[in-house]
């Protein structure tokens, strides 16, 4: 059936074809010029096969990111991020069970499963780790447990400020300033993390 269907489409281009090169196909010229359209739209199927092939890649590799970066936000939210960064930053205070998501979020480091395929995200997203890690260095040496799952900046010295100690508000000073400093970092790495996500995921 197939090679019949095949014969009838030849025999249907020969007898509209053929009337219209017959007064030519014996110049040189018009096979060159038959050769040359014939190599224009053999590069054009090959060049828009590559486009669409490309852009099947895109899309396929931007699913990806789309799906990788919901895993990650229902592992900890924007807000719960946002929200650990500045309670801590305002109270020098956090819950171990945030810490515990930020824990997560950082076993995803390295893996390749959980890297990015848009370069710009995935930049983002090692740089907001690597802050949070920063941050994660400072509370693990300066916080201690107040309680069952929270945990405060040296509370000794804190509990020794109202006593008006030059030396002890001055140390105080100190690791505020430097806690301000990490959340801050983390922060900033956060939000343009999150600013490339949309810009570049659309999400």
């Amino acid at each position: 059936m197939a090679e019949w269907f095949e014969e009838q489409v030849l025999d249907t281009l020969k007898d509209y074809v053929e009337p219209w090169i017959n007064p030519f196909k014996d110049k040189p010229e018009f096979w060159h010029i038959a050769f040359l359209l014939l190599a224009l739209v053999v590069a054009y199927a090959i060049h828009k096969r590559e486009v669409i092939i490309d852009y099947l890649k895109g899309e396929k590799r931007s699913e990806h990111d789309k799906q990788l970066f919901r895993k990650l936000n229902a592992i900890m939210s924007e807000q719960e991020v946002r929200d650990f960064i500045s309670t801590l930053s305002d109270t020098a205070i956090y819950d171990s069970f945030a810490l515990r998501k930020i824990d997560r979020l950082e076993q995803h480091r390295g893996v390749p499963e959980s890297k990015f395929f848009n370069p710009k995200v995935d930049k983002q997203f090692i740089y907001f780790l690597t802050e949070m890690t920063e941050l994660l260095h400072f509370i693990a040496v300066q916080f201690v447990p107040f309680s069952d799952t929270i945990y405060r900046m040296a509370p000794e010295l804190q509990s020794r400020l109202e006593l008006g100690d030059e030396d002890d508000m001055a140390k105080w000073k100190v690791l505020y300033d430097e806690l301000g400093k990490v959340t801050a970092n983390a922060q900033t790495a956060f939000d343009k993390y999150r600013e490339t996500v949309k810009k570049e995921l659309l999400v």
